[in-house]
């Protein structure tokens, strides 16, 4: 139908084969289409990267957040409690980062509401392949 079209709009006539023109016509037109199929698909690949990279950040974030939250519920007291929380988890957390990742803690000063004494726990990822950062916040009571 469409080269029907295309013949009659260059005046083609009904010869067997396809003229030079008809083999150009239907490549600028399947360029055309394909075009912004390859710029969608080069998209959805950059997006699925970037998605995974801040996956891995926030598994990283959860597996610190959830150190602190074991070693404040320990009943082993050398490690457990709040006080050896607040004294042994600002900064880096110790052990490895996964690759491209670099993990941080910060607690804050303790803070108090209606007579509990508490503290911010907030827990930072850094990518390196991003300018993003994923963070986890938790309190721990006295």
């Amino acid at each position: 139908m469409l080269i029907k079209k295309i013949k009659a709009l260059f005046k083609i006539d009904n010869e067997s084969g396809m003229a030079i023109i008809e083999v150009i016509i239907i490549m600028i037109i399947l360029g055309i289409a394909v075009f912004p199929l390859s710029r969608l698909s080069v998209t959805n690949f950059k997006s699925a990267s970037a998605g995974q990279d801040i996956t891995r950040a926030l598994l990283y974030a959860q597996e610190i957040m959830e150190n602190i939250m074991a070693d404040y519920n320990s009943p082993d007291p050398t490690i457990g409690g709040y006080e050896n929380v607040r004294t042994r988890w600002p900064g880096t957390p110790p052990g490895t980062p996964p690759q491209g990742l670099s993990g941080t803690v910060y607690i804050s000063d303790e803070l108090q509401l209606n007579g509990v004494t508490y503290v911010v726990v907030k827990v930072s990822v850094s990518l390196q392949s991003l300018d993003n950062k994923v963070e986890l916040t938790s309190w721990i009571v006295k």
